[in-house]
Parts: structure tokens; sequence; C-alpha cells
């Protein structure tokens, strides 16, 4: 084994070891003696023993990723936008995981930069501003003296997230192998985590994503976006403007509150594009403004997902079961499931809503019974519909923390009869019958080459056909031909012999039959000629 993979593999193992480590200081050392880890186990029976009692208590967890650090703080904030992948109140507790830890050098963070960007910046703070398990962020100048801020990416963090990755893969399968579950899924939330750290990881997408929402909002008096200096960014350093505001921890105003929900809503209802996690740490205040950072999770909403979504949260306020199940199920991805069975849940859930008024809706539950629901028929939703519901949800906690009395739902009202009003304008119902028509179209138009195509098809059977119709013919008068030749022989032979046998005492006779057989024998020869001409 080569040196490299040797010294790799006793990392993994000190890091699978202090991973077991902490898994027994929070409790779980029962989890561990049922994964089979014997050689690990040993000496901490007794903590075992007292364990044994304990449940799989969010808050626990919790200090397992915060001990654990790194990738593992990651895939907490990242399960704290997913309640379809874990239950809500893991949700909740893993939104409080803190992403705080020790900067790395700054004189490394400088050579980092330099060498990605391939030119020297003017000046460059070495003592960071703020510090991640990712990466951290440095204030900066270019060359043409703009102030800015650089965030460069630790040293060697794609190796050490993979491994915790590769780890976690490990345990997670052994977990699903001991303790099956129909609700929590291991393999499936770390094949997820993997996917979103990979995006993550990338500073050039955070860059574009950072990008699109800078122009939505370039007009926009009272929400500030950080302009990204994509010149300057790299798969490793992302350079965007200097922003400097209070952290909106500190602040206690219901404007403050309706700008942020506004911001949100815009992005929402009206781009299609959206920063998924607003939560405090991504927000600034600038005396009337709200600046916001941190785009490394943003969702996506096409026109057809949004008019879905309209859809479904429509036929939620009219009750209409059969258009929610049918929105439900246009929005996710399903398989074989009892659709009678799902309305009557939907029934249930949602009577409550039936003739409500818009102010009587509670956007947050809606979406809780919708996810709820999805799970117990399997039907996939798709992640920017969950990032959606997410980002709706912490929009409300912080604003609610910025003012008590906040009424996010009230304060939807204007996006939300916007939209049902757009939704039933004759722009959107022309555009929706406009892709009905395409959809027809494409029918129409394909329809009558699969006809030609088939109709040539049906000819070449049909002719196929004619030809063993022809062959059968053919071989049907053969046989009758056979069959007449068989015969008239029969009739020859038998007018000969008979002939032979009456030609002593009916001479007469004989010599008729003789000369029947000769001119039946006559007949047969021509036959015989006119076929082989």
């Amino acid at each position: 084994m080569p040196l490299k993979n040797l010294v790799q593999d006793l990392k993994d193992f000190k890091r699978f070891e202090q991973i077991i480590h902490t898994l027994f200081k929070h409790g779980f050392g029962y989890i561990i003696e049922k994964l089979k880890y014997d050689y690990i186990i040993k000496g901490k029976l007794a903590a075992k023993k007292r364990e044994k009692k304990a449940g799989l208590e969010p808050r626990r967890i919790r200090f397992v990723f915060q001990e654990l650090g790194g990738a593992f703080v990651k895939l907490g904030q990242l399960l704290s936008l997913r309640p379809d992948l874990i239950p809500k109140e893991y949700c909740n507790e893993f939104s409080k995981l803190q992403d705080d830890v020790e900067p790395f050098s700054g004189a490394e963070a400088k050579i980092i930069v330099e060498k990605e960007l391939g030119k020297k910046i003017a000046y460059f703070n070495k003592e960071p501003i703020a510090s991640a398990s990712i990466g951290q962020v440095h204030e900066a100048v270019l060359r043409n003296n703009e102030k800015v801020v650089i965030k460069v990416q630790r040293p060697d963090i794609k190796k050490k997230i993979k491994t915790d990755i590769d780890l976690m893969y490990k345990l997670a399968r052994l977990i699903e192998k001991n303790y099956p579950s129909n609700i929590i899924k291991p393999t499936e939330i770390i094949r997820e985590f993997e996917r979103y750290t990979e995006n993550e990881l990338d500073y050039v997408k955070e860059g574009d994503n950072c990008n699109t929402i800078y122009n939505n909002f370039k007009k926009s008096k009272e929400v500030v976006i950080p302009k990204p200096y994509l010149d300057f960014t790299t798969s490793k350093v992302l350079t965007l403007e200097y922003i400097l505001g209070k952290k909106i921890k500190k602040v206690k105003s219901k404007k403050i509150a309706e700008l942020l929900a506004n911001s949100i809503f815009k992005q929402v209802f009206i781009d299609g594009f959206f920063h998924a996690d607003p939560h405090p740490g991504n927000i600034l205040v600038l005396k009337n403004k709200i600046a916001l950072l941190d785009f490394g999770i943003v969702g996506r909403l096409n026109e057809e997902l949004k008019n879905n979504i309209t859809d479904l949260f429509i036929a939620a306020i009219k009750g209409d079961i059969d258009s929610i199940a049918e929105s439900l199920l246009n929005i996710g991805v399903i398989g074989n499931i009892d659709i009678e069975s799902l309305k009557e849940d939907l029934r249930n859930e949602f009577s409550q809503y039936y003739k409500s008024k818009l102010n009587e809706i509670n956007f947050f539950d809606v979406f809780e019974k919708l996810v709820n629901i999805s799970k117990k028929y399997n039907i996939k939703l798709p992640i920017n519909f969950i990032l959606l519901g997410k980002c709706i949800m912490t929009t409300e906690s912080v604003c609610c923390s910025l003012d008590p009395d906040f009424d996010l739902v009230k304060t939807s009202h204007p996006f939300i009869k916007k939209l049902i009003k757009k939704e039933s304008s004759p722009e959107a119902i022309f555009n929706k019958m406009l892709s009905n028509f395409k959809k027809f179209s494409f029918f129409f138009f394909k329809i009558p080459k699969e006809e030609k195509e088939m109709m040539q098809e049906m000819k070449k059977v049909d002719e196929t056909i004619e030809e063993v119709n022809k062959d059968i013919k053919d071989l049907t008068e053969e046989i009758e031909k056979t069959s007449n030749r068989r015969v008239l022989g029969y009739i020859i032979s038998a007018l000969i012999i008979s002939a032979a046998i009456t030609f002593d005492y009916e001479h007469k006779l004989s010599v008729c039959l003789f000369i029947i057989a000769f001119a039946l024998f006559v007949i047969f020869i021509i036959s015989l000629l006119k076929e082989k001409i």
C-alpha cells in the first residue's frame, strides 16, 4: 500500500474513533454496541449501560454535531432546511447549530487569494472578520481602491469533508442495517448532503447566485445585495462589495421586519429565485435598509412550479380536495399510490380551511401538512418547494424576533392577492391555453407523422399478409392440383386394370375402358406440359 494511502487511512481511522468517542460522550454508546464495534467499545461498557435508556433526543444529536464540527455542522444546518427528510423537532433543533470555528492563518489566506487570482491585492487585512468551517472572510482593497470582502476557502477542506462524508456513508449504512426505519433514510440524507457540499465548495456558483439576486434588487432603495466581483472569484475565492451594517439580532423594528418579509416575497413570487436560508447571521441592517449576505443556498421556482404552488394554495383556500391532490401530484414525483386514500387524508387535514378567508390561512401549517402527507405516500417533493417552505418559516422567525406582534401572513396578503389575481388574469389564462395548445399542437402535428408511419407499417403488414395469402393460395391450388392428379391417376389405373380383367370375356367393354383411360392419360400429360410452359 502506498505511504500516502496508509497515512490517509490512519487519518480516517483517527477521525472515525473521534466520532465514536463523541457518540459515547453524548449518550449513544448503545447504538455503537449494536453496530458491532467491540474493539472501540471496550472500556466504555459502564457508560453504555447508563445510556441504554436514552433516546435519540434532537438536542443531544445537535451536541454531537457541534462537537464534531466541520462537515457535521454543515450536515445539521442542511437538515434544518429539510423537513421532508427528518422530523420537525430535529429541524428546529439543528437550526441552532453555529458554524463558528477558529480561523486559520491570515498570512496563508493572503497567499491562497493571490495564487488563485494570479494577481496582487493592494491591501489584505490578515485578521478575519468572520470564520466558519468552509472558509473565512477578510477585508481587502483592490488595486483600483475599491473596498471589498474576500471569502477564502480553508486549506485542504475538500479532502477533510470528503473524509467525513465517506465515514458518514459507512455509519449510515450500518444504521440502516441495524435500525431500519421508514421515516428516516440515512444514506439518502448523506447523498443529499454530498450534493449540497459540492455546490458550497464551489465559490463560482455562489458568486453567480449573488449576481442574479444583485441584479434583481439593483433598483431597490431598501434592500442591498453585495456586488460580486466575478473577475476576482474562483472556486476557492469569492470577492464581494464591502457592506458595513449592524447584525439583525441587535435590532428591534417593525419596519425592518416588513422590509425583510417583502424582500423575500419579491424573490419568491416575482423573481422566482430566492435566498433559501435567511437566518440572522445572513442579514445586516443599514439605517432603514437591510442587506442580505451568503448565497450558498438558493431556491429556484420556474413558471411551472410557481403555477403549481399557486394552484395548490388556491385549492387549499377553496377546500377543493381534488384540486389539492392534483396540484400536489403535479408538484411531486410519485410511484403507485392509492389516490382515493390520499384524497381522504387531504380532506381530513384541510377541512378546517374550507371557505376560509385569506387572513385565516396559516401558510406554515399548510406546508407542514403537505410535507407530512407527502412522506406518508412517498411523494418526493422537489427540493425547491421544500426550500421555499423553510425559507418562509425562517423569515417568520426572524421577523417575530424583530417585532413580536409581526404577522407574516398579513404582510404577505398584497403578494398573494397579486399572485391570485395574476393567475386569474386574461393573460395568465391565455398563457395556460397557449401552453395547453402547445402540448396539443405537439400531438396534433406529431399524430399525422405517427399516423403516416403507422399506415406505412400497416401497409407493409398488409403487403406481407397479402404475400402470405398469395403463398397460401398458391399452396392450396398446388394441393388441389396434386389431389386432382392423384385422383385422376387412380381413375386411369382403375380403368386400365378393369380393361385388362374384362378383355377375355367382354372384349368391347375392355376396348372402351382402354380408350377412356388413354384419353384421360393424354389430358394428364397435357396439364403437366402446360404447367412447365
